[in-house]
């Protein structure tokens, strides 16, 4: 049976620590002739690891490279890693859900409780329930995790799907997801979030920032609630957007949470883009379609 998330909403999603960079690696090593996978648990050391080799040869394979690129990222940590090509969503290295035209076929979809694949979501329960067994198995305290390597070009409709289903097979809070991402350090991830499905409570004495950043035909436009941005901001300029950012933290570093909207119109490689520049100012960044954020007044909000 389907397990829900977001069990007490966007804050549960935001209390995951990064994994220890020493672990054991869930390690699926593909045989090309039988399709088979194998499992190896094998101690990862400090800057190269052999889940970072097993994902730079898939990335190689699968998609000859056409990641999104940054200048940097953090580390990659021992995840489930999900592939999205032109062709097809895959789980390790299976082909789960057939795209047409690059899309999720309409057939494939339902709500979870708003619309996600349906393949897709029951592929990743399976995975999440044997990655859970392996890090138990190994010792290892920690929540599993989701790697998105994901087709540059894709639309970024097919992205947001994709996380939103990936997010549905878990229990509680919804298991980590970070996106791929090529660097002159190697590959490298940033960790994303996605809206939980009912209206963020809020405090009615709160003041929340509800920063949005969405993707334009010209550049990007910001929004914020009144007391931070009285008005919308457009820029056009990658400088001048990450200015922007940094001002808008330094009115209240203590939040730490902004939201970046991916119109359909757009690619995986803007919105990977989006997502790392206002990553570095604000360590969660909440990935939703365009459109208002969608909240409640609740006195038992925290």
């Amino acid at each position: 049976m389907p397990r829900t998330p977001f069990v007490a909403g966007i804050a549960l999603a935001f209390a995951f620590a990064p994994a220890p960079p020493t672990a054991l690696a869930r390690q699926p090593i593909t045989d090309p002739p039988g399709g088979r996978t194998k499992v190896l648990g094998v101690p990862e050391t400090p800057g190269v690891t052999l889940f970072d080799d097993l994902v730079r040869l898939h990335v190689e394979r699968s998609l000859s490279g056409r990641i999104p690129e940054a200048p940097d990222g953090e580390p990659l940590r021992s995840s489930v890693y999900v592939t999205l090509t032109v062709e097809a969503a895959w789980m390790w290295d299976k082909p789960i859900v057939r795209f047409e035209r690059g899309l999720f076929p309409r057939a494939s979809l339902a709500a979870c409780p708003k619309a996600c694949s349906i393949p897709l979501r029951d592929a990743a329960m399976g995975a999440l329930i044997e990655h859970d067994e392996y890090l138990n198995a190994a010792g290892l305290d920690f929540g599993p995790r989701f790697l998105v390597v994901a087709d540059a070009e894709l639309p970024a409709e097919t992205l947001l799907l994709a996380l939103r289903s990936l997010a549905s097979a878990s229990s509680g809070a919804p298991a980590g997801m970070d996106l791929l991402y090529r660097t002159p350090r190697g590959l490298r991830s940033v960790p994303v979030y996605i809206p939980p499905p009912d209206p963020i409570p809020i405090r009615a004495a709160a003041s929340p920032l509800l920063a949005d950043i969405q993707i334009t035909a010209k550049g990007w436009e910001a929004r914020a609630t009144h007391v931070y941005l009285p008005q919308p901001v457009t820029v056009s300029a990658e400088p001048a957007l990450l200015s922007f950012i940094g001002d808008l933290r330094s009115r209240d570093p203590a939040k730490r949470v902004a939201f970046v909207s991916a119109p359909d119109r757009v690619t995986v490689r803007e919105v990977a883009r989006l997502v790392e520049l206002v990553h570095r100012e604000y360590p969660v960044v909440v990935l939703k379609p365009p459109g208002p954020i969608a909240t409640r007044i609740s006195e038992r909000a925290r």
